[in-house]
Formats: C-alpha cells, sequence, structure tokens
C-alpha cells in the first residue's frame, strides 16, 4: 500500500465529515491498559481507554472537522472458527501472563496482556462506556451511529 499512500495534514479535512470506526479506536486505546482490563481492577488508569479515543474525537473537533462515531460490530458467522482460536489463544495467554504477575515479572506479563488485547472483541460495556459519554457530552458537530448486523 505505501506506494499508494501520500501523508495529508489532517487540516485539509478542515469542514469536512469523516466517518470514525469506534471499536478501532476502542482496540487501540484498550491497548495502552490492558492489563488492567483483563484483571477488572479499579482505578483511573483502567479508563485510559476512553482518554485515546476522545482525544481524537477533540484532535478531529480542533481542525473543524466533523467525526461522525459509528459503532459497528456484531459476531460474523462465517468467521466462528478464527474467533474460537482467538478465544484459545486469549486463554492461554492469560495464564501465561498471570504466571508472570505472580513471579513479579510485571513488564512480561504487561506483554501478554498486550498480546490478549490485539485480538480480544471489544466488549460491549468499555463501547458503552464511551458512547454515555458521547452522549452525556453533546457538542455540535459530532453524530453517532449505530450499525446492527442483520443475519438472516
Amino acid at each position: 500500500m505505501k506506494p499508494y499512500i501520500e501523508p495529508i495534514h489532517i487540516k485539509k479535512y478542515a469542514g469536512k465529515r469523516v466517518g470514525i470506526d469506534a471499536y478501532s479506536w476502542l482496540h487501540k486505546g484498550a491497548y495502552s491498559c490492558s492489563m488492567e482490563l483483563c484483571l477488572n481492577s479499579d482505578g483511573e488508569k483502567k479508563l485510559r481507554y476512553i482518554d485515546y479515543f476522545m482525544h481524537r474525537i477533540n484532535l478531529l473537533r480542533h481542525h473543524k472537522i466533523t467525526p461522525v462515531v459509528v459503532f459497528d460490530g456484531g459476531n460474523v458467522p462465517c468467521k466462528s472458527t478464527t474467533e474460537q482460536d482467538r478465544h484459545r489463544r486469549r486463554i492461554s495467554n492469560r495464564e501465561i501472563a498471570m504466571a508472570k504477575l505472580k513471579e513479579g515479572n510485571v513488564s512480561a506479563a504487561t506483554e501478554f496482556f498486550q498480546v490478549i488485547w490485539l485480538n480480544f472483541p471489544i466488549f460491549v460495556e468499555l463501547a458503552i462506556v464511551v458512547f454515555r459519554w458521547l452522549l452525556n457530552n453533546v457538542f455540535i458537530g459530532c453524530s453517532v451511529s449505530l450499525v446492527f448486523q442483520v443475519s438472516w
């Protein structure tokens, strides 16, 4: 793809609407606090994924770009085998991470927790937290769209 990609400054999109894949940003944000999410710990550090998400929303707004946040998703039946394989790897990586944590090797444990989040389906709860934040902090120039998958 590199030969076809041209770097463009974000300000070029001023005055335009830009679609945002909410789950993509949630994954990237969750990566930064993967251990806290996997351990379901309390505290501010666990919520860094919201900071990541909102920083990008605010960056777009700063450049006069209207973000259209799309929460899509749902299980795709044809990927069930892939999802089962990922689930098995997540369980294995979590066991290794917990063992590393028990040994006191927080750095190695963190790496395994991050691997878990690379292919982790975002919990609906995480999406709801961001969705509610967007609704409760209504600002002009942002749309939130929910896309539902219908299986026939």
